[in-house]
């Protein structure tokens, strides 16, 4: 009720729709100063924004908005902006925050297990996390003893190869052997004549004249790299405080969720729990599957280099879509550098990928996966896209499972509205 009817008592009562009439205009002329003050708050940004960063700008945004968080318009702009800054501190930190998100994979697919053990076995999460991360620790250094010197080898042998196939044939790149190919290849030989002269034999040069800054933009890259590696031995030391302090930071994790209640917060995160757990657990087998029967296969058709095509089939068979292409890359360079060539054996590294990719979508992927992420394709393309030009492969990693969280927080949103209005 109005104040001036408190301090009037014998003024007449207003009827429901007069109040509810005052109540928009209210609701009018904050939405006036609200949006008056964010005018003022980007100028003012411009003003000084040479002194400003975005930790400065989300904090100033949100103790701005914060009054007004009933607001439709003022919560938007809340999840807009932690939106943006997220995916600003995560684009800048993606190098070093690598080992905390392999640590956070690790938590995550053991977690249950950790669980377990606590609850029916009374094991404390704290020893239940050292000895599962150190067991798998232990496999991995195990693997890598037996498997990496033999990658290493296989690895600089096929650069060598390569380096040497480069600078062999580099020296037939003259004006008069491109003419000759073009020509063979039908085209008429005033316009092959153009065409070397004016775009191929300009174009090859300047590629020719880059090897060397390539190579020493590699080489300047190598202490950036070493430290990248260092960095790992972060990975387990993470892994086993995640394990352990699981449980407390879902807890936390519930009130990022935007349901009334909490029994629906958790019945949305046990969603995103099925769908995420069901997708890594699915993917990292199928790619060891995929992998070692690619190197199998390789093996059996002697192919040089089949432990490392196998490590970049199951590497390429994490990205969707695009991993497959990037797989048949390779492995056809492979056999164009190695073999001698024939129909059968440039169609041979075409036909297992697509084999692979066959047994994997229609005899592996529904067993193992199940019902999938439940992302339309284009979608699927398009957020491979953005995450990989944001956060370049991290971003092609996480881009299927953090866009299907979206899109369930999409969702979520788009109920609340409807029972808002309803």
């Amino acid at each position: 009720m109005d104040p001036h009817l408190i301090e009037n008592p014998k003024a007449p009562i207003p009827s429901y729709e007069e109040q509810r009439e005052h109540i928009r205009a209210v609701k009018r002329f904050d939405l006036v100063a609200l949006i008056l003050g964010a005018i003022g708050l980007v100028a003012l940004t411009y003003a000084i924004g040479t002194l400003l960063n975005p930790f400065v700008l989300i904090v100033g945004l949100y103790i701005v908005l914060t009054p007004y968080r009933e607001y439709h318009a003022a919560r938007t702009m809340m999840w807009a902006g932690g939106l943006i800054f997220f995916f600003w501190f995560f684009w800048t930190t993606a190098g070093v925050l690598v080992p905390f998100i392999i640590a956070a994979v690790i938590a995550y697919l053991f977690n249950p297990f950790v669980t377990y053990l606590h609850v029916s076995k009374k094991v404390p999460r704290i020893l239940s996390s050292i000895v599962i991360v150190g067991v798998l620790m232990g496999i991995f250094i195990l693997l890598g003893f037996l498997f990496i010197p033999s990658l290493v080898d296989q690895t600089g042998s096929f650069i060598t190869r390569l380096s040497t196939y480069v600078s062999n044939h580099v020296s037939q790149l003259d004006e008069k052997y491109i003419k000759r190919l073009l020509v063979r290849g039908g085209i008429p030989s005033r316009t092959a004549d153009q065409l070397v002269t004016g775009q191929v034999t300009p174009q090859i040069r300047a590629m020719i004249g880059e090897i060397p800054s390539v190579i020493l933009s590699l080489i300047e890259q190598l202490p950036r790299i070493v430290e990248r590696l260092l960095n790992l031995i972060i990975v387990p030391f993470a892994a086993v405080y995640l394990l352990k302090d699981w449980k407390k930071m879902g807890v936390a994790f519930l009130d990022l969720f935007p349901a009334k209640t909490r029994a629906r917060r958790e019945l949305m995160l046990e969603n995103i729990d099925r769908v995420l757990y069901g997708y890594i657990r699915g993917q990292l087998t199928m790619a060891i599957i995929v992998g070692s029967l690619g190197a199998l296969t390789f093996w059996i058709l002697g192919v040089p280099y089949y432990g490392l095509l196998g490590v970049v089939i199951a590497v390429s068979d994490l990205i969707p879509i695009v991993g497959m292409l990037f797989s048949v890359i390779i492995v056809e360079i492979v056999i164009f550098l190695t073999m001698q060539l024939s129909p059968g054996v440039i169609f041979s590294g075409v036909a297992v990928i697509g084999c692979l990719h066959l047994l994997e979508s229609y005899i592996l992927g529904p067993k193992i996966v199940g019902e999938g992420i439940g992302l339309p394709p284009v979608i699927m393309i398009l957020s491979l896209i953005l995450f990989g030009y944001f956060l370049g492969f991290i971003g092609l990693l996480i881009a299927v499972p953090a866009t299907a969280v979206l899109m369930m927080f999409l969702g979520e949103y788009r109920k609340l509205q409807v029972e808002t209005v309803e």
